[in-house]
């Protein structure tokens, strides 16, 4: 029996020899000698040839307490945090919905704690890390509406409306669909205002409202949709027709344009803002060609003749098909279906029905961003910014040679000179008229400046009150109305004699 025994145990088995003959006289005292002895330690174990080796103590030899080379190795293995993670769901869940697409693809195909971990509340963790990286996507493109961006449970829990079937839970493509569309709409955003057509900060929640209502591909639906107050508010609206406006200023000339909207009816008519988003940045439409191919697979009809065949490299099965509400059952004939509405057709209809007016807001719409509503001054964007910059360098290069010179000649003219006291009285005047007219323009702008406020501030409020606004702004005694401005008197005409003879008139 004792043969069986490692010599470690074998070592304990000698140091404490209780045995069960012992009397309780014995048990004492070996107990009480055992509490006031200093126990000697073992040496450590060593790895000798692949072989690990435990020496007891030798009596009176001193214990080597060095560590061996692996002995550490030996004792605890190193710590991992990833590995550590996998037990901690929560832990787990905040560190999942910090990653990115790539790192979640890859840990998610490489380690199978991690492939586990993710499949066992995989519904959860894709609306985490969607709520992380777009918290406004992720609430306007929600999973549900997206049938095909959905897989069933990886666990296979049921459905609770109908327990024989298993729930669709958000996949990788939707969490992708989140990160790519939140990228994308603040990248539009900041295009036009690269640009100096600058928009509010709630505009993003329209544009994805837009792009959400642009999925739907049938017009019964998308007007259900725009007709739902709740999803789409009066702010939506006014918002809606604001970024419209500023696209009109974006693709057409300010002096030279005609006012044709062609480019921005066949950009949101396509079937989400992907187009728009690549033409903003230049990597699309940058050529006719390319122009023209949009042109064709959107709502050109080809003749009877030529039907079948490509045209300019588009397929004969997508040319004028594009736009279609293909949900319609008649006409047969695909190229007699109906046009989907597109978002602007939409917004501008739902405007009228809910009477909001929004006709008499198209001027102070264009001068957002550019205007100060308050002053009426041009604000500077970041063009004009770096443009004055530059010449403010410029001139000071060039003023830095000749200011010693003017400085000098400065000095030699007279202070009470007649000329210097006539500028000086007439700057004072006009400095004194100057804030006479801001004072006035001041107090005749006072009710407008909660809308532009409004506008301006990133908190939430009751909405832009278009109407009870309109009224306000329209009806202030001070601004200029034509319609109640009496007619200028007519001059009287010069008599018969006082006309030059050779004048034809």
């Amino acid at each position: 029996m004792s043969s069986q025994i490692s010599p470690r145990k074998r070592t304990l088995h000698h140091v404490v020899p209780l045995t069960p003959e012992a009397s309780q006289e014995g048990l004492d005292h070996g107990l009480a000698s055992l509490a006031s002895s200093t126990p000697r330690p073992h040496k450590r174990a060593r790895r000798d040839n692949g072989t690990i080796v435990t020496t007891p103590p030798s009596s009176g030899a001193p214990v080597d307490d060095e560590p061996g080379p692996d002995d550490s190795a030996q004792r605890r293995p190193g710590f991992n945090i990833f590995q550590a993670l996998m037990g901690r769901s929560d832990l787990l869940s905040e560190f999942f919905r910090r990653l990115d697409i790539p790192t979640i693809m890859n840990l998610y195909s490489i380690s199978r704690e991690f492939h586990n971990m993710v499949n066992l509340y995989f519904a959860s963790f894709m609306r985490a890390n969607a709520e992380w990286h777009g918290p406004e996507s992720a609430d306007i493109f929600r999973f549900k509406v997206y049938r095909h961006l959905c897989r069933p449970d990886p666990v296979g829990r049921p459905n609770p409306a109908n327990e024989n079937e298993t729930r669709l839970v958000p996949s990788f493509r939707w969490l992708g669909m989140i990160h790519q569309r939140e990228w994308a709409v603040s990248e539009i955003i900041q295009a036009l205002a690269d640009e100096g057509h600058r928009m509010p900060r709630r505009t993003s929640s329209t544009i994805k409202k837009l792009w959400l209502t642009m999925d739907v591909r049938n017009n019964y639906t998308r007007v259900g949709l725009i007709h739902n107050e709740d999803f789409w508010t009066n702010e939506d609206i006014c918002l809606a027709t604001l970024f419209f406006i500023k696209l009109d200023m974006r693709f057409l000339d300010p002096i030279d344009g005609i006012g044709y909207t062609g480019l921005r009816e066949l950009l949101l008519g396509q079937k989400g803002l992907t187009v728009l988003w690549k033409a903003l940045k230049r990597e699309a439409l940058t050529s006719f060609s390319e122009l023209w191919q949009l042109y064709l697979r959107y709502g050109y009809v080809p003749p009877l003749h030529s039907r079948g065949g490509r045209i300019m490299g588009v397929p004969a099965s997508e040319i004028g098909m594009g736009c279609r509400d293909l949900t319609v059952k008649t006409p047969e004939d695909p190229y007699q279906k109906p046009f989907l509405l597109r978002p602007d057709e939409l917004v501008l209809r739902e405007s009228i029905r809910r009477e909001m007016d929004l006709d008499k807001e198209f001027i102070e719409m264009m001068l957002w961003g550019y205007v100060d509503l308050e002053t009426y001054t041009d604000i500077e964007t970041g063009e004009t910014l770096n443009a004055k910059r530059q010449e403010d360098d410029t001139e000071s290069e060039a003023g830095q040679d000749n200011r010693e010179q003017n400085d000098d000649d400065a000095e030699g003219d007279s202070d009470d000179s007649p000329s210097k006291r006539e500028t000086e009285v007439a700057g004072i005047g006009m400095g004194k008229e100057k804030e006479k007219a801001k004072g006035e323009r001041k107090g005749a702008h006072k009710s407008h400046r909660h809308h532009h406020a409004m506008y301006n501030s990133g908190e939430e409020d009751d909405g832009l009150m278009v109407k009870e606004w309109s009224k306000q702004w329209w009806s202030s005694p001070s601004l200029p109305q034509t319609e109640n401005e009496p007619e200028d008197e007519p001059e009287d005409e010069p008599e018969d004699e006082d006309i030059d003879e050779a004048d034809p008139a």
